[in-house]
């Protein structure tokens, strides 16, 4: 099983699995900075409408998707809005983007060694004390 498939599930899980609201939010916000930012999900900019329509049922004016950290930005704002039960759908949604099979093909072909996931890991363990 790919890392990157690994981590991503790992962190959707426990996002899931938190009571805290303030945590949930913290770890959907991670991981679709992960999907928008990593270009492995939506490889070009024309494919981040499609793509923010199926996570978060929003659309955004066109000049926004010409932009990647725009519509991360935009993406985040709308997470705040979100309830509980809409994050854990969101949840949801994307562990089945993750285990599908044309989007994990195309996972295991751009995965790179120092992922974001890793980055987010890591300061995971030092805000746990859990420094190796």
């Amino acid at each position: 099983m790919d890392k990157l498939k690994n981590e991503m599930t790992k962190l959707v899980l426990a996002g899931k699995k938190s009571k805290n609201l303030a945590e949930k939010r913290m770890i959907l916000n991670g991981v679709i900075s992960e999907i928008i930012l990593a270009d492995v999900v939506a490889q070009n900019n024309k494919d981040l409408p499609a793509l923010t329509s199926s996570l978060i049922s929003t659309e955004f004016k066109e000049y926004v998707y010409k932009s990647r950290t725009l519509v991360l930005s935009r993406l985040i704002r709308k997470v705040e809005s979100l309830s509980i039960k809409e994050i854990e759908m969101t949840f949801d949604k994307i562990i089945s983007l993750i285990t599908d099979t044309e989007q994990t093909t195309d996972i295991e072909k751009k995965a790179k060694g120092n992922s974001t996931l890793t980055s987010i890991e890591n300061w995971k363990k030092v805000l746990n004390n859990d420094i190796d």
